[in-house]
């Protein structure tokens, strides 16, 4: 046994003499790793030689560096933002290589990244739009000299911001920053077809969630409240316009959109002035077909007195609770701000063939749009929509053309409050 180990050993020996390594000088920050796949002598150009980089502090604007353009695989021991967050805008990103040839590069800051997009010289794994270089998470890029692109490396089939990708797959291929203290080092949780992107981190007021459109704008975004499990809604102004409390409880606050077909059943809660009473109200179509902001609808019931209408010698009833009254000053009444409308009238008896009466709501003894006549018939409507400020007097007008039997006349109104 030990006869047949000292002919290996000297065998071994000889092979390795007769063989022999050629290689130039080694240079300092060199790697020389031996490719075994490779028969035959091994001569310098059979050797992949790395060379590493030093830190590489980087503006919007600048391309990164690869140093002699020779080497098979360079290392940038550091690539760093110039004063915070960069998102690189050059074209190329990243100098050209030679054909095969491979970068790594590294990021060294969780505030200061680096920022790598589609395009401009870059090939990213399926449908990513960008790779952020931060502490700990590097990429690495092989040169396609045809294409004259880099394509990077060691991508996943399930890599990508198609919609189906989870946080931890996105992790796990090594171009993601989770638990994020700033919008910059963000991942993003949503991607549109567009390019808007939404992004959440945590910030000093609690967890945030920001969406931005293809150029950067914001959108909205919800913010969780940082002294209790609640959520709120906040528009783009920065106000909080929705809030979803511990206990279960939705509070809604004011804002100014506009009320229209747009914005049909959306809410808003009004703040009154001193002595007003706050309204929550929502955007709606009345009968005229235009959309108001009013609250709850109210109805109002008014009738004549039992035989005040069209009674045998016709004259004007004035009416705006049980009774009427030739003198309109008797009956009138304070309204709210808001809209009367779909008015509706009905008589104890149906006014004869030949005899009109007409139904009207009067504001501050004038007649308004909203009327309706009937003849022949027990009762008639109308839709018409008018408007109240605080303060004005309303009250109804019966009125018929001639005299005729005399019947009881109720008559119903929808108002709504402003």
């Amino acid at each position: 046994m030990i006869a047949k180990r000292l002919v290996f050993i000297i065998g071994w020996v000889i092979l390795t003499l007769a063989w022999g390594i050629e290689a130039a000088a080694p240079v300092t920050g060199q790697v020389l790793v031996f490719d075994s796949t490779i028969p035959g002598k091994v001569a310098a150009e059979d050797l992949v030689v790395t060379q590493e980089l030093a830190v590489q502090t980087l503006a919007a604007g600048d391309t990164i560096t690869i140093g002699t353009a020779d080497r098979k695989s360079v290392r940038v021991k550091g690539v760093i933002g110039s004063g915070g967050a960069v998102t690189l805008t050059s074209n190329p990103q990243i100098a050209a290589g030679t054909n095969g040839q491979i970068i790594e590069l590294y990021g060294t800051s969780a505030a200061d990244t680096v920022t790598l997009v589609a395009g401009a010289g870059l090939l990213l794994c399926g449908e990513d739009a960008f790779v952020i270089l931060s502490t700990h998470v590097g990429a690495s890029f092989q040169y396609d000299a045809t294409a004259t692109v880099w394509e990077q490396r060691g991508c996943r089939a399930t890599q990508g911001m198609d919609g189906t990708t989870t946080l931890e797959q996105a992790r796990l291929a090594g171009n993601v920053v989770l638990g994020a203290i700033s919008e910059a080092t963000a991942f993003p949780i949503l991607q549109g077809a567009a390019g808007e992107t939404c992004r959440t981190w945590m910030a000093s007021g609690g967890k945030v969630t920001q969406c931005r459109d293809a150029a950067g704008n914001p959108m909205n975004f919800g913010t969780q409240l940082a002294t209790s499990r609640e959520w709120a809604l906040v528009n783009n102004a920065g106000s909080t316009i929705f809030r979803v409390q511990e206990a279960g409880g939705v509070q809604l606050y004011d804002h100014s959109l506009a009320c229209s077909a747009a914005n049909a059943g959306t809410k808003r809660y009004r703040v009154g002035a001193a002595n007003v009473a706050d309204m929550e109200m929502i955007c709606t179509k009345l009968p005229d077909d235009a959309y108001y902001w009013v609250g709850p609808p109210e109805e109002r019931h008014t009738t004549t007195g039992a035989t005040d209408a069209c009674e045998a010698t016709p004259a004007d009833d004035f009416f705006a609770g049980p009774a009427s009254s030739a003198t309109e000053a008797l009956v009138q009444t304070q309204s709210r701000a808001g809209y009367y409308t779909r008015l509706r009238s009905r008589t104890q008896a149906s006014i004869p063939t030949g005899q009109t009466m007409t139904v009207t709501l009067r504001k501050a003894g004038v007649n308004t749009a909203l009327t309706c006549s009937q003849s022949n018939a027990q009762t008639c409507s109308g839709n018409q929509v008018v408007s109240f400020a605080d303060g004005d007097l309303w009250n109804m007008l019966e009125s018929c053309t001639t005299g005729g039997a005399a019947t009881k006349l109720t008559v119903i109104l929808l108002f709504y409050p402003s």
